[in-house]
């Protein structure tokens, strides 16, 4: 056996999106206090809403949305006008490892496809502003039903279904703590991408259980790596 099938994460996987947490935990806070009339809770209660998986509608409805599918609708609409003046500003960044990458996996003739948190119609912003929809053989945008989102393994299950690929011969590739811990239930191989090159632990997850890189190129060595007999590739490199 050998890696024939390639996911990624999106944003900050192959698109950096500026300030991180603070974009996307403004956008919380503008929707419960624009939309909502809500009090904002603290910032760990916030920070738990992207852990939560299926857990978000005991969040949300915590926090006194009555709707969180509504939630998640106006949080969307104010995520995709927020990337639409970043793109036109040119405040997105596209990683210089990002094409080199795609195109030598395209070359080897390796599947392609990213699962993302973020909806449909917001991926296709950016993959049309960085000229990236021929690299892929399929792309999943979550967002549209948060019950599937990561750290739920469902949207890697579903791609790998629809793209015909194996579990065992699939790595996945994330900048964070749920797309490792998706990857792990999807028993796919997650590796974590380390752009600013952290040397503290970050994830409360076994460290020997997914690999870290710190440019997309680096897959190669993996994918070019010799398999041990009777192993998957991820099982070889652990």
């Amino acid at each position: 056996m050998t890696i024939s099938c390639v996911l990624f994460d999106l944003d900050n996987t192959l698109v950096g999106i500026p300030n991180t947490w603070n974009y996307f935990d403004t956008l919380i806070q503008d929707v419960l206090k624009m939309d909502y009339s809500l009090s904002i809770p603290s910032k760990d209660e916030r920070n738990s809403l992207w852990r939560s998986g299926k857990e978000y509608v005991s969040i949300l409805k915590r926090w006194g949305v009555s709707d969180p599918n509504d939630f998640w609708i106006k949080f969307d609409e104010r995520d995709g006008i927020k990337r639409r003046k970043l793109i036109k500003e040119n405040k997105l960044i596209l990683y210089d490892d990002v094409i080199p990458t795609l195109k030598k996996l395209n070359n080897m003739g390796i599947k392609i496809g990213i699962v993302s948190n973020t909806p449909d119609f917001i991926i296709e912003y950016e993959l049309d502003a960085f000229k990236l929809e021929p690299y892929f053989d399929k792309v999943l945008g979550l967002g549209d039903d948060q019950s599937i989102c990561k750290p739920e393994p469902d949207g890697i299950n579903m791609i790998l279904k629809e793209m015909k690929g194996s579990p065992a011969k699939t790595i996945f590739i994330g900048d964070s703590e749920v797309d490792l811990i998706a990857g792990q239930r999807a028993k796919v191989f997650p590796i974590y991408i380390d752009r600013n090159k952290e040397k503290r632990k970050i994830f409360d997850i076994n460290p020997k259980s997914y690999l870290k890189i710190t440019s997309l190129l680096q897959i190669f060595d993996i994918i070019n790596r010799p398999q041990e007999d009777g192993k998957s590739p991820a099982e070889s490199i652990l």
